[in-house]
């Protein structure tokens, strides 16, 4: 069997300010994801949060980290189930970049995450992934409070199934399976100015990785709201 990797990317949701030399922008969000793998294949909403360090030069600095966990439950009418159930979702992403003034986005970054999908009674399949990741972004003013941002990446990532403790008579056999990837992300928000520093963010993204026949194909898309406040 296959799965695939994601990276999640950090855009930054402010404009250069030539009053100040940086500035310090936390922020929280929600977001809704469609996984799917070939294993397993699930929809949840997770608590997603940010910190941004913005020069008024043009340089910018983001981490962003998501988690999402839940108790796997029993299906009492079918013991011997196989359905995978996500259990564990963590995502860090840590983005370095430069905007010009012409409001384009260069940046790359560091992506790290972890799936954990079980059943009642086979166990874990564990999924970890990490890598860099290289792209652009584009900001349109589409009035005096609202941009438009369109982005796009691609990623060299590697990834590891651990399924040691799934049976022989499952669709993984009882090993490791390692595998590497070029996959790509898209993305579009709008970001609004609701009130001085307070800044809105509500968007979309999808996400693909092609692995290796040892893990095979992930594919996420999102949806997202975030609220960011520049100091």
């Amino acid at each position: 069997m296959k799965l695939q990797t994601l990276f999640l990317l950090a855009i930054p949701l402010t404009t250069p300010a030539a009053q100040a030399e940086l500035h310090i922008i936390p922020r929280i969000a929600i977001e809704h994801q469609s996984y799917k793998t070939e294993f397993a294949e699930e929809k949840y909403t997770a608590p997603v949060f940010g910190l941004n360090l913005f020069h008024s030069s043009g340089f910018f600095f983001d981490f962003e980290f998501l988690e999402f966990s839940k108790e796997i439950s029993v299906n009492s009418t079918d013991p011997d189930t196989t359905e995978l159930e996500i259990g564990v979702r963590e995502e860090l992403a840590i983005t370095g970049g430069y905007r010009f003034g012409s409001g384009i986005t260069v940046f790359t970054g560091y992506k790290d995450t972890f799936t954990s999908a079980e059943t009642s009674n086979l166990g874990a399949i564990d999924f970890k992934t990490k890598g860099l990741f290289v792209g652009i972004s584009d900001s349109f003013k589409l009035n005096n409070k609202m941009q438009l941002s369109l982005s796009a990446a691609m990623a060299s990532m590697v990834g590891q199934v651990n399924s040691d403790s799934w049976n022989s008579s499952s669709d993984f056999d009882s090993s490791n399976h390692d595998g590497s990837a070029l996959g790509f992300s898209t993305s579009a928000a709008f970001n609004i100015s609701i009130y001085k520093g307070l800044i809105c963010s509500m968007g979309a993204k999808f996400q693909s990785y092609d692995y290796s026949d040892e893990i095979a194909t992930e594919e996420i898309t999102s949806i997202f709201a975030k609220l960011a406040y520049r100091f």
